[in-house]
């Protein structure tokens, strides 16, 4: 099983299959933002970027006669057509619908008339495994959510084990010199 989460702006490029995905639903409190703990949804199994498509939206003139549109989106290499109806938003007019169907085109079930402006967004998305979720009935997961990830640490493991390092600062002017801050990142270089 699988949800897809779907999203306007890019997608943060350190997120990686297998990463775990979490949300929080926030309230106004007073004049701050608060949340409740992080829930669980599961593991990321696929993200679409669209890094290559050209153009990410489509705009058609409605004919008063046509509701099916092509949602064929040009790249640097080709061509990319979306797998799911999760992937775009469809507007008419400015106004979003989501009374269309997705089968290889888009297809409006509400009537349009000649000069109806039809604007397809292709979204960024990711795929979750939520075969352990379940979307509790209070502080559910909406389209209002908001999602963070958590690395998957047998993957991406930063920490010392087992070695170290001795420093010795020396100062070889014969002025005073003040030391503000000293910094170092260590990471696993191999086994």
């Amino acid at each position: 099983m699988a949800i897809i989460l779907t999203f306007q702006n890019q997608i943060n490029v350190s997120l990686q299959k297998k990463d775990n995905i979490y949300y929080n639903n926030t309230a106004l409190l007073g004049w701050y933002q608060t949340s409740s703990d992080p829930q669980f949804v599961g593991g990321v199994i696929d993200i679409k970027r669209h890094y290559n498509v050209l153009n990410k939206e489509l705009s058609y003139i409605a004919d008063g006669v046509t509701t099916e549109f092509n949602v064929i989106f040009q790249t640097y290499d080709g061509q990319y057509q979306p797998s799911s109806a999760e992937e775009l938003q469809v507007y008419i007019n400015n106004v979003e619908t989501t009374n269309f169907t997705f089968l290889g085109t888009v297809t409006i079930n509400d009537p349009l008339v000649s000069g109806d402006v039809v604007s397809i967004n292709l979204l960024y998305s990711i795929n979750v495994d939520d075969s352990s979720f379940t979307n509790p009935i209070t502080n559910s997961l909406t389209n209002s959510s908001f999602i963070s990830f958590l690395k998957n640490n047998q993957v991406n493991k930063k920490s010392v084990k087992g070695y170290y390092a001795e420093v010795k600062f020396v100062n070889n002017s014969k002025e005073k010199a003040e030391l503000f801050s000293v910094g170092s990142e260590i990471s696993e270089s191999s086994k």
